[in-house]
This record gives C-alpha cells, structure tokens and sequence, in this order.
C-alpha cells in the first residue's frame, strides 16, 4: 500500500470502535462493508483491507465533518529539499567568519568545525545502519537512526502540533487520538526519510555557502593566514594538517609546507607571521567540498529514492496485525484444523462461544474446528492424526486450578513434543481462561493481587517448558491486543 492508502486504513480503523462515548460507524454497516471488500478482493489481504476502508470512509465523512481535514494534517509534509538547500547557501554566504578580521588561524579555520561535525553524522549514520533490526517477526517497519526521533516529533500530544485541535474541531477527540498516535508511529519512517533528506540538503547548502562566500570576500579582501596555539608545536600541527587536509593534498590541490616553514608562520598577525591565504583557502574549500558537499549530495539522493520508495510502498505486515486477521478471518484457514483440549474445566456457554469466536478470529473461519475434547485431572495426552496439512493444539486450563508440573506441565510436555520437528505444520497454544476465577473477585487491590499471584503461578510452571500461556476471559469479548499476544505465544512458532 501507498502511504496515503496505508492513512485511510488506519483512520478508518480507529473509527470503528465506540471512543469517548461516540460511536460513528453501526456493525451492520461495517459487516456490510467488510462482505462487500471481501468480494472485490479476491482473495488479497491488502486489497481487502482498501476496499473497505474507502467503503467506509465515504460513510465517515458525512458522520464527521472534519474528516477531510484530519486526514490531510496526518499527511503533513515538510519543505522542500531544494528550498533548504538554497536558505542554507544564503546562510552560509553570509555567515560571519570564526574569529573575525582577516587573519585565518590555520588550527581555528572555520571549515573544520563543518567537516567535524558532518564526520561525526556519518558515524551515526554508520552506526545506524548497522544496528540489529530485532525480531524478523515483528511488523516490517523499516529502522533508522531518526526514526525515533521523528515519531517523537510528530506525535500528537507534542504541544506544537496542530493534528490533536483538528480532531477535536472535527468533533471526534478520541478517536482522533488514536488514529494519530497509531499513524505516526507507523509513519516514522516515511518521516525520519524526510527529514534526513532535508538535513542532508541543508549541510550540502551550508558549506557550499561556506566556501562560495570566503571565495568572494577573497576577490575585494586580502587574507593572511597564520597559527597559534598552546599545546602544539610546528610538527604536531603539520600532523594535524596533513590528516584534516588529506582530501585536497591527494588532489593536488595545494602542498603542505615543511615543519620549518610552518614554523615561520606561527604567531598573532600583528608580528608579521603570515602569508597570503590563497593556498590554504584552496585546501580547505577542496577538502570541505569532497568531505562534506559530495557526501551529502550523495545521501540526500538516497534519502529522496528512500522517501519516494515509502510513499509508493509504506511496508506493513498487515498478516500480523491482530486486527487484519480478525476483518480477513473469512478468507483464512483453509489448511488448518484447530483440535481443543478443555482440560479439567467446565466452561459456561458464553465461555464456550467465546473459545470458538477467538479460534474462528485468530486461524481464520475456513479453519476446521474440531469438537472440543473434555478431558479430566490426569488424563493423558493422546496425539491425534490430522486431516488438514496444519494442527494447532489449543489447550484450555482453568485460572482457579492451581497448576501443577506434574499433571497439567506433563500434558503440555507431551503436546510440545508432539509438535517438536513438525517444520511449522503443527503448533501448541495455551489458554487459560480467568472467567470462572474473576467472576468471583471484587473490584479492589487484594482481588487483583489475587488475580496477578495466579497469573504468575501458571507462567512459572509453563515457563519451564518454554510455553507461554495466554491469559483470557473467555466470556468476554477478545481484543486485537490479545490477539496480538496469542500469536507470539504460539510455540514452537506461528504456523505456515
């Protein structure tokens, strides 16, 4: 998806659901819009989820106003590279010299600090670069070294941003909020490309500006050049000059005078100690061009095809995104068989719709959910033929239980190694469900410590067979968070 496409989808999302005590959208309405996205699709998640955002975003805009609007701020773009770069240049023609007058102090020349400085960015770029991208699971978001930072610019409670007041003109705060905070997270990297573009253009400006200005203060003025310090003598800075005026040296540009000449040229200009800075302008204007203006020209290139690139094709695994599974449900599953394990726990109907609503939404509704086989306190694990090319084992406990490793560990022992070796055609998740356990509780510190002490109990015993259980109530509605939290606790990983 294009990046404004990969917008609407998100809008639309966090429209859907009632915020703030404001509902926008009806189910009827989105069950409509879903069956219909599901029909042009064919088939293909990311087209699905389009379809049915622009269904609905038409819906929307007659509900709220300030759609439009709120849509159009997310998409906020900065100035252009070519305006930086020519504020930039001015800049740096009219910037005054380090130091004042016309005497040019070898060691203080004000091109160093810019080659500096411009050195040090091409290490964090570096450093950038090559830092891990963490787990090839997560969403595929695509890292840099200003990505951080650009979500923390751009997010919506930063007091100089203007998308929060257009969604409260819009008259949907909450929602709103969401839509932005979600949007801008996802959009970092689409905004870190920016920015660097931008940042790239305006050091290329500035030093080109830089050097364009000494060149024509140098045409009306003379400049002497000269050097002074405290802690160096004349070997040390012709090893000093030699490293920072490598690039110009190489070139030709210029020769480095001997240790004795530049010993000629030490003190205050005052004593007569200086030479006409033709020379050394030469140098340091080559060496600032090919260390600063040509690199820059180069990543700002990169960093406009990056941004093009995200604009055309914002990457999203939208696979793993909870809530794309549950709205694709109907067109998933196909080739999987779901077999329940109720051990030891008699569930309430509502807890029993709920399991199956959770295995429908989370393997898709073309998914074979077997009946449910209730098995009692120490009954063993009986490993099961499958008719479908994936299995999942869904083992559902009981909070109230407590667990034990040599009943309830075993079973799942037996379960796991069933799966071990499968190559992602089998797979074991475990449920435990709270409702039974938290009906019971009241609204207070010590229930909820109660609730915790359980949570922890279950995590330790499963825990030792590298299993991570998931905790639901199954006789209430399951979110996209939990969603999100069962597929990363699929062992040994989520099926093909």
């Amino acid at each position: 998806m294009n990046e404004a496409d990969v917008r609407r989808v998100l809008l639309v999302r966090a429209f859907e659901e009632e915020r703030g005590g404001k509902r926008f959208l009806e189910p009827a309405e989105l069950s409509a819009a879903t069956r219909e996205a599901r029909v042009e699709a064919g088939g293909k998640l990311e087209l699905f989820l389009l379809a049915r955002a622009n269904r609905l975003y038409a819906s929307l805009r007659e509900a709220v106003p300030g759609l439009d609007r709120l849509y159009d701020a997310a998409g906020l773009r900065g100035p252009g590279g070519v305006l930086v770069f020519v504020v930039m240049l001015v800049i740096g023609v009219l910037v005054d010299r380090a130091g004042g007058g016309r005497f040019l102090n070898l060691l203080a020349f004000p091109l160093i600090g810019m080659i500096a400085w411009n050195l040090a960015v091409y290490a964090a770029v570096v450093i950038g670069a090559l830092r891990p991208h963490g787990d090839a699971e997560a969403p595929r978001r695509p890292r840099g070294w200003l990505t951080g930072p650009a979500a923390w610019v751009s997010a919506p409670e930063r007091p100089w941003s203007r998308w929060h007041r257009v969604a409260e003109s819009a008259g949907a705060a909450a929602h709103g909020q969401e839509f932005l905070s979600d949007w801008t997270t996802t959009a970092a990297p689409l905004y870190a490309a920016r920015i660097t573009r931008i940042l790239h253009f305006g050091a290329a400006g500035l030093v080109l500006g830089a050097v364009g200005g000494m060149y024509l203060r140098g045409l009306v003025l003379e400049y002497r050049v000269g050097w002074e310090s405290t802690f160096l003598d004349a070997a040390g800075v012709h090893r000093f000059l030699s490293v920072v005026l490598w690039p110009g040296l190489a070139a030709g540009v210029g020769e480095l005078p001997s240790v004795d000449a530049l010993a000629a040229l030490r003190g205050a200009p005052e004593s007569g100690a200086s030479e006409n800075a033709a020379q050394w302008i030469h140098l340091y204007a080559f060496t600032a061009l090919a260390l600063v203006l040509v690199p820059r020209a180069f990543l700002a290139l990169l960093s406009s095809v990056r941004s093009a690139r995200l604009e055309r094709d914002l990457p999203l695994r939208w696979d793993l995104d909870p809530w794309a599974a549950r709205q694709f449900a109907g067109d998933r599953g196909s080739a999987v068989e779901v077999r329940t394990l109720i051990y030891a726990h008699r569930m309430e109907t509502r807890s029993s719709e709920g399991l199956r609503g959770f295995a429908l939404d989370f393997f898709g509704n073309r998914a074979a959910v077997l009946e449910r086989e209730e098995l009692a306190y120490g009954d063993e694990y009986v490993a099961r033929e499958s008719e479908r090319p994936e299995r999942c084992e869904l083992i559902v406990f009981n909070l109230a239980q407590t667990p034990e490793s040599e009943v309830h560990g075993r079973f799942c022992r037996a379960a796991a190694e069933h799966a071990t070796g499968a190559r992602g055609k089998r797979a074991v998740l475990v449920i435990v469900d709270e409702a039974s356990f938290t009906e019971r509780l009241s609204d207070d510190d010590e229930s909820r410590g109660r609730l915790e002490a359980r949570r922890r109990n279950w995590s330790r015993v499963l825990g030792e067979l590298d299993l991570d259980p998931v905790f639901l109530d199954l006789s209430d509605h399951v979110s996209n968070e939990a969603l999100g939290r069962a597929r990363g606790a699929l062992w040994p990983a989520p099926l093909e």
